[in-house]
């Protein structure tokens, strides 16, 4: 036999409110999770945008190998940290990117915690809604491009300087006997001091324009490409530092050597093609002739 049930007034309204309280206690969960979410994906993009820009400004200063980019990756990444309280894991510096394209393509990972709402009816306390934590990742990425202009242009001069095709002119077209004549100091295959300097940033990276500059016109281009002009000073020169005069320009190597474009074979400004005596265009003590530097 069935035996009815017997409600009192006022247990449904009471149902209806816990439930229509249930409801707003999860959709305000829910909102406050979102946000979290969004906040914690900001600050996950602003680091990997940190460590993306950082790591590219090491890359073209310094000419870094893809590893040696991934550890000062991994620097900037703690320092990051540090400096604001958001832990990335899992760093990822793409070589391809990286080493084909001039490109530190960064991604980093988050690893934070959400609150999940369990509404549970069966528990011997007759507990209604009960949490749980959910780990969960946020993933961003950045990259940012580059260009190659640490002190390569360094290596680049001195290897031409060891290279017997090149050698000092200035001008083309004037005779220097039996048929020969100079072939000016556009690289083809010889420079002056200057064009030698151009060709050399040109060839390494760096955004130096496309007009060929003199002795007395470098500054403009100089400064275009990141260097900054101090007084001449023997002491405290860098690797990488253009050393100048009005009349001549050469760069620094270290251990008080430069390389630099001098003269011809002539003692002149002009001569045969390529490097006749093996010091037209050479590795030579420092002059200490100079005025000022122009340093990255």
């Amino acid at each position: 036999m069935l035996r009815k049930e017997k409600w009192r007034r006022g247990v449904g309204s009471t149902l209806y409110g816990v439930f229509i309280m249930l409801l707003c206690t999860t959709m305000c969960l829910f909102f406050v999770q979102t946000v979290k979410v969004q906040q914690e994906f900001q600050d996950t993009q602003l680091a990997a945008d940190s460590i993306a820009d950082a790591t590219a400004v090491y890359a073209s200063n310094e000419g870094a190998s893809y590893e040696e980019a991934v550890a000062y990756a991994a620097d900037v990444q703690n320092m990051v940290a540090e400096k604001t309280g958001t832990r990335t894991t899992n760093l990822v510096l793409d070589r391809e990117q990286y080493e084909e394209e001039n490109k530190a393509d960064v991604k980093v990972g988050l690893f934070a915690k959400m609150v999940d709402v369990l509404f549970d009816f069966n528990t011997p306390e007759e507990q209604i809604g009960r949490q749980q934590e959910m780990i969960y990742e946020v993933r961003a990425g950045a990259a940012t491009e580059f260009t190659n202009t640490g002190t390569d242009y360094v290596q680049w001069m001195i290897d031409i300087a060891n290279d017997d095709r090149h050698g000092y002119c200035q001008y083309a077209g004037f005779p220097m006997g039996n048929g020969i004549v100079s072939t000016g100091r556009y690289f083809n295959p010889d420079v002056d001091c200057s064009s030698f300097v151009y060709y050399a940033l040109k060839n390494t990276g760096y955004d130096i324009g496309n007009t060929v500059f003199a002795t007395g016109g470098m500054e403009t281009a100089l400064t275009r490409a990141g260097f900054h002009k101090i007084p001449y000073s023997n002491s405290g020169l860098i690797e990488g530092d253009i050393l100048w005069n009005p009349n001549h320009t050469e760069v620094y190597i270290g251990n008080g050597m430069t390389v630099g474009a001098h003269s011809s074979e002539t003692g002149g400004i002009n001569g045969r093609p390529g490097d006749q005596t093996g010091e037209e265009v050479s590795v030579a003590p420092n002059s200490n002739s100079w005025i000022f530097v122009y340093r990255k």
